[in-house]
């Protein structure tokens, strides 16, 4: 964060076109063995229905969902098109990390064999999300991830509105008018 006066003078150089007015927070969710949990209440299947319906209808609305996902050096190489890791937040027994990626649409059919490793997903679906490594990562810089991965639907959020302005950064984050 910028706090000093100094340091907001460099950000005062610059003028965003737009900037993000409000955002959105999904309700924490994790997978445990096919099983939905938030806390440690198990969701019905209704309840993930919902779940999946508010970040789909936020997807068709105000455009891709941020979510995070652990991987390990595999995932960087470009063969990851369909991800589902273990329950305990390793891929292949091995240390993960965490990764961004937006969500940009689903498919609720997505076969749970298309996933490999010794987790596989109890049903079908999936979401389809872009990764920053480039067009030449996954497919075309995308990747299925599977909708019972243990982290992604722990951790989604969106925008909801993105205003235009001519002001500077340190105005828009301050309460300079």
């Amino acid at each position: 964060s910028y706090s000093t006066a100094a340091e907001l003078k460099k950000l005062d150089a610059m003028t965003p076109d737009y900037y993000v007015h409000k955002t959105i927070t999904f309700p924490t969710v994790k997978v445990k063995q096919g099983v939905y949990y938030n806390g440690s209440k198990q969701l019905t299947d209704a309840e993930v229905t919902t779940f999946r319906n508010r970040v789909k209808t936020h997807i068709m609305n105000n455009g891709g969902v941020y979510c995070s996902v652990r991987t390990n050096s595999k995932f960087a190489d470009g063969a990851n098109k369909h991800y589902n890791q273990f329950d305990d937040g390793t891929i292949d027994g091995s240390e993960c990390g965490g990764h961004a990626l937006t969500i940009i649409g689903w498919d609720d059919n997505y076969s749970k064999d298309n996933f490999y490793g010794a987790f596989k997903p109890k049903k079908n679906g999936a979401w389809l999300a872009v990764n920053s490594y480039g067009e030449n990562w996954g497919y075309s810089g995308t990747l299925w991830v599977s909708y019972e991965d243990y982290q992604a639907n722990s951790l989604f959020s969106g925008f909801i509105s993105v205003n235009k302005t001519s002001k500077k950064v340190s105005q828009i984050f301050s309460n300079e008018k």
